[in-house]
């Protein structure tokens, strides 16, 4: 009796540890199969948040190249008014000078010329032999009419048609938005002509070439070239200005500012300054 006793405790605590053992591996997986809806939880949340960040990030994508085309649109709007005003100027210069070349040359057919070391009066047109004497003549009868050799060598250079033909294939082709050509042409007369009054011109509208096609470095170097080699430009104000743009597409910014900032103190009164 006391054996069946024994045995029947001992079968009653074998059922009781397996049914503790079988309680504890059902756990064991009951926690996994959370752990794995969890994790599974987790995922469709990251890959819903990637998807919306990718979603944000096209329309910042669009954003920006819509921007970027508009502010190309801008910069083209900005060449054209740029070359406008710059063709009206050239035949403005034109027809001033050419008013100018034909009042001074009345003035001197009509007047005589008066040799002061021997006191004779020599009409221009008339063969004479004194080369030097009556080039001094002319020279102080020049003076008189408030010219002087600088003013009629720069006249006599502006009316060279091979010159001014020069500059206007070169800003023929800058209109026709062919600014690599017209990169070349400015190059070329800005070196055959280094002191003509349309050099500062070309190197403006050199530097201009450079910049649209984004030779940025280029076209700083001709924009401080005109503002070095011609500090009395009716082109230095916009070209100091653009020697601020482009420093701020090189990302030097402090040059920037301080090219910027010079445009505002030199020229308070300009339009540039607003800029």
């Amino acid at each position: 009796m006391k054996h069946i006793a024994i045995t029947c405790l001992f079968l009653l605590m074998s059922q009781l540890g397996d049914a503790q053992k079988m309680s504890i591996q059902d756990r064991i997986l009951k926690l996994e199969q959370q752990s794995q809806t969890q994790t599974n939880n987790n995922t469709a949340d990251l890959v819903i948040q990637v998807q919306q960040l990718q979603t944000q990030i096209a329309q910042l994508q669009g954003t920006i190249e819509e921007q970027n085309f508009q502010i190309n649109e801008l910069k083209e709007r900005q060449k054209v008014l740029y070359v406008d005003i710059d063709s009206r100027l050239v035949e403005l210069e034109k027809t001033g000078l050419s008013q100018n070349t034909t009042q001074n040359n009345e003035l001197v057919v009509d007047s005589a010329v008066t040799d002061g070391n021997q006191n004779t009066t020599i009409e221009l047109g008339t063969p004479v032999i004194q080369a030097p004497e009556i080039r001094a003549s002319v020279d102080a009868q020049l003076s008189t009419n408030s010219l002087n050799q600088t003013d009629l060598s720069a006249q006599t250079v502006a009316t060279d048609p091979a010159v001014e033909q020069a500059y206007q294939a070169a800003f023929t082709q800058l209109k026709a938005g062919r600014f690599n050509e017209s990169a070349r042409l400015f190059e070329d007369f800005t070196q055959q002509n280094p002191s003509h009054e349309l050099t500062d011109n070309a190197y403006y509208w050199l530097g201009e070439s450079y910049y649209v096609t984004r030779n940025y470095r280029l076209a700083l170097s001709a924009f401080q070239s005109l503002a070095q080699n011609f500090p009395l430009s009716s082109k230095l104000a916009d070209s100091l200005l653009k020697i601020g743009y482009t420093y701020h597409e090189l990302e030097d910014f402090q040059q920037a500012q301080q090219a910027l900032n010079k445009v505002v103190d030199s020229f308070p009164n300009q339009s540039v300054a607003r800029l």
